[in-house]
């Protein structure tokens, strides 16, 4: 999530190309902020099936939420290629994240504490949020590394979705692709 908000006036550009810079930040950070408005639900809906399955069972299915939603999120073509229907896609797949952050983190905040010594309960469960900040941290400094390599002429965002603006992919170079063995090769 981290590097979509420190990419969010760059991607932007793919989901909403034709309006103004200050319109664009609209759905950006709507689609920001949903998921945040989403992980209270996903806190419940986990907690509740954990309470009644185990949470060890339980904790997996909101890490591979996650997975798929956030893989999802990279093949979402831009507007270009299916209008609406990218930035509706791009919203289905960031609530999916939100849910999903909401069960994992309550779910292996609880199963912490419950299998946590009791002398060491705070010390263990304190590890969870280490994690996620050092995940921030690590996330915003590979955007920024990335970015300071590559350059913001062409930025980080413009090279990825340039290749998703081409999609469905077609290989370029591929040697008779899409020719008849007997028709020689247009020079």
């Amino acid at each position: 999530m981290v590097c979509t908000g420190s990419l969010r006036t760059r991607w932007v550009r793919s989901f909403s190309p034709d309006a103004s810079p200050g319109v664009q930040m609209i759905p950006a950070l709507g689609t920001f902020s949903v998921p945040f408005l989403i992980r209270p639900l996903g806190g419940l809906f986990f907690g509740m099936l954990g309470d009644k399955y185990g949470r060890q069972k339980i904790l997996s299915i909101p890490i591979v939420i996650m997975s798929i939603s956030t893989f999802c999120i990279g093949l979402i073509p831009s507007y270009a290629s299916i209008g609406i229907w990218a930035p509706i896609l791009l919203l289905i797949a960031k609530m999916a994240q939100g849910l999903s952050v909401g069960g994992e983190y309550t779910g292996a905040s609880i199963f912490v504490a419950e299998y946590s010594p009791d002398s060491k309960r705070g010390f263990m469960g304190s590890w969870l949020d280490f994690g996620s900040i050092a995940g921030f941290v690590l996330g915003a400094g590979i955007v920024v590394l990335i970015s300071a390599i590559i350059g913001e002429a062409m930025g980080l965002a413009s090279a990825v979705l340039s290749r998703a603006a081409a999609w469905p992919y077609r290989p370029i170079s591929a040697p008779c692709a899409g020719r008849d063995p007997g028709v020689p090769a247009a020079r």
